[in-house]
């Protein structure tokens, strides 16, 4: 598939695909006569030939009577009024215009209701924060040039101490420099090495990290974050360490051995578990690999095989799940007299 960074943005792909979708087309006709815009991530999607296969919409005013509408069953947060519903096969996120204050670093954050304009002024990205109103779609409202940022392929925060308020922002700021090809802005880079990833909460961190991919595009997205200076204590050798582990962990035999997530996170924060070298230097029979590999937590496991522990490959194929083909009764029918030698 094309890379998304190989096309031109192009209003015209926008507002040709508001026009055919007829979800869209319905959301309109149950908004009754409110305007609804289209807007972050599915603008920038759109604007470069990508299809929106979720879809983010804003609308100035409750969301509840509409969401309802659209979907009886969908969950509607009437603490942050956003909702998320299914429509013809489509998740849709919808919320109302809002603008957020932050009462700490990391902490969730307080919402009022606003204008369009305040909501996009409170995103995080240049390049997520346009819109397009679902019945005016040849007028891109593009307060801060995010469409000109995706043609110079830069990746600006809309604000300074932008990733100081929102850490988790840091790892948006990989994912989407990874997948658009994009170069963050300087004075970002700058502030990124002084962002704390350990002051969000763990359930906001792995909401995040969760999007990370397994392979090529994860193993870039945590190289971009430790060429930034985000990953706590690292040194050289760990820096290139933690992208190797997301590679290993796309292919068999180690699929679904650790989640992705959860090993990018204790890497992240300097909180990686046991003793690699343990593993990384062993020699003897299996029996005792199986006993020192079992004892180990699986990053450290991970971070052994990385640095060259080849036999874990066999413990993890063949040796951790083998059962002995004779038991303790059958060596003292032999002969074998009870004790410490039978076990």
């Amino acid at each position: 598939m094309e890379s998304p960074s190989a096309r031109d943005p192009d209003p015209r792909q926008l507002e040709a695909a508001i026009r055919k979708s007829t979800v869209l087309a319905r959301v309109q006709a149950a908004a009754t006569g409110q305007s609804v815009f289209v807007v972050g991530g599915t603008v920038r999607d759109l604007l470069v030939g990508l299809p929106a296969t979720d879809l983010d919409l804003v609308i100035e005013g409750p969301v509840d009577r509409l969401a309802r509408t659209l979907d009886p069953d969908g969950t509607v947060h009437d603490r942050f009024e956003t909702a998320e519903i299914v429509l013809g096969g489509h998740a849709i996120d919808l919320a109302r215009a809002r603008t957020e204050s932050y009462p700490r670093p990391g902490a969730l954050p307080e919402v009022s209701p606003a204008t369009l304009q305040e909501d996009l002024s409170r995103r995080d990205f240049s390049i997520n924060a346009m819109a397009v109103a679902i019945d005016e779609p040849d007028r891109l409202i593009d307060p801060y040039a995010g469409l000109s940022d995706l043609k110079r392929g830069v990746l600006r925060p809309l604000r300074e101490g932008s990733f100081t308020e929102d850490p988790t922002r840091a790892i948006r700021a990989a994912r989407y420099a990874v997948r658009f090809g994009l170069d963050l802005e300087p004075g970002a880079a700058a502030e990124l090495r002084g962002v704390d990833l350990g002051t969000p909460s763990t359930e906001r961190l792995m909401s995040e990290l969760r999007r990370l991919d397994p392979g090529e595009r994860g193993a870039a997205e945590l190289a971009a974050l430790a060429e930034w200076g985000v990953v706590r204590e690292a040194t050289d050798e760990a820096m290139a360490e933690g992208p190797e582990v997301l590679r290993l962990l796309a292919d068999a035999p180690w699929s679904g051995f650790m989640d992705p997530a959860e090993f990018a996170r204790r890497w992240l924060l300097g909180q990686i578990e046991g003793d690699a070298s343990m593993l990384t230097g062993f020699e003897g029979p299996p029996s005792v690999a199986v006993r020192i590999a079992a004892g180990e937590p699986p990053d450290s496991v991970l971070l052994a095989r990385v640095r060259g522990a080849e036999w874990l490959d066999r413990w993890l194929t063949e040796w951790r799940d083998a059962v002995p083909a004779i038991t303790g009764e059958d060596l003292v029918a032999r002969g074998v007299s009870e004790g410490p030698a039978v076990g």
